[in-house]
């Protein structure tokens, strides 16, 4: 029953390549145009993200300016840092789709294979469900000015864009750009996309390890063995995901911290029922779920594992012989720290974390509201 589990994520490599974000391991005579790729795409797009800032402050020159630029750029600028990761971390990337198709995480039987299956459809319906949000944002801005008008607020772009194809070269500066808000969006999208893959991966192979130990009986006592190899091996699984996304998630919890706050000010600012106000609903959502989706799938796969000294409890150990329990001791005592993510071994990525981020985003709200009313 040989399943194959990477040509669920056939786009994303795709798209990851283009994005510059995935090195191969192997050697190549061409390898350094592929850096050199790399180098490209992520220099021009922290360009950008200067430019913007330097519009934004120059075009306020107060407070406003300072909390317009925080509205949007923390988020953009934690793509560069993904791509980073991605980068440095290639080696790893690389072992985690190696190990996908790997025998020992293959299903092995009809109920093992109903929890592989259910696991790929979760994960194809969660990246159409990604996919088709993102489109719409994508597309729901220009659409929406077709609706509602242009709006006069400096802040929407307008004048920007206005000022950048009125300039000698305005078509290459606005194709620049273009090109340089859409790699920020799509290497955000594919990054998640592969942790929830991975998360879903693991949550999979507990289920599979707990439907194994459930059903482990004395004669399988060399089974046992066999099944702490595979924990293992899953646990190493774990461990390339955790040192490939800690650094992505630790800044981008400081990174939420101030878009969520910058974001709610915004919001409370905004004329009711307008173009914005409506793009900011849109946005608000797009940030926090962009959080609470690691922190969600970082907290399934440790109740998952949690589970796992559960299982071995219920294995048929009563009338079992000494030399059984005593390798049931051994396993369940390895499985008795959950798995759990944490954001450069700091930040555990659960769903505490992301209410923490939540209440102190409103703390911040809060105070920068206080703080631009006493202003005027």
């Amino acid at each position: 029953m040989h399943m194959n589990i990477r040509q669920y994520f056939r786009w994303e490599i795709l798209i990851c390549r283009i994005c510059g974000g995935w090195i191969h391991v192997e050697s190549s005579k061409f390898d350094y145009l592929y850096y050199l790729y790399w180098a490209v795409i992520n220099i021009s797009t922290v360009i950008y993200i200067l430019q913007k800032i330097k519009y934004v402050t120059d075009f306020a020159g107060d407070t406003y300016g300072i909390v317009g630029a925080f509205f949007i750029l923390p988020i953009s600028m934690t793509a560069n840092v993904r791509s980073y990761s991605f980068f440095k971390y290639r080696k790893e990337f690389n072992e985690l789709f190696t190990s996908l198709d790997e025998d020992i995480f293959q299903p092995q039987d009809a109920n093992e294979l109903a929890i592989m299956s259910k696991m790929l459809k979760f994960f194809s319906f969660y990246q159409h469900v990604l996919y088709v949000w993102s489109g719409v944002t994508m597309t729901g801005c220009q659409m929406g000015k077709l609706v509602f008008g242009v709006s006069d607020q400096p802040d929407d772009g307008q004048e920007h864009c206005e000022a950048a194809m009125s300039t000698k070269h305005g078509l290459f500066v606005y194709l620049y750009q273009t090109m340089c808000v859409t790699m920020l969006l799509v290497f955000n999208l594919i990054s998640d996309l592969f942790m929830v893959g991975f998360c879903l991966f693991l949550g999979a192979q507990c289920d599979r390890l707990s439907y194994m130990l459930e059903n482990l009986k004395e004669r399988d006592v060399v089974d046992i063995k066999a099944l702490a190899e595979y924990y293992k091996r899953i646990l190493r699984f774990a461990s390339n995901v955790e040192k490939l996304f800690g650094t992505i998630y630790f800044t981008f919890f400081f990174a939420c911290l101030a878009a969520y706050g910058t974001t709610l000010f915004m919001f409370s600012i905004t004329e009711p029922l307008s173009f914005r106000y409506f793009h900011m609903i849109e946005y608000i959502c797009a940030i926090f779920g962009m959080l609470f989706t690691p922190c969600w799938f970082g907290t399934t796969v440790r109740k998952k594992s949690e589970k796992l000294q559960t299982a071995a409890y219920s294995a048929n150990w009563v009338d079992s012989g000494k030399n059984f329990k005593n390798d049931l001791l051994i396993f369940m005592s390895m499985v008795q720290s959950p798995i759990q993510f944490r954001a450069w071994n700091l930040i555990p990525l659960n769903l505490e974390s992301y209410m923490g981020v939540v209440k102190t985003s409103f703390s911040y709200y809060t105070v920068l509201d206080n703080m631009i009313m006493k202003k005027e």
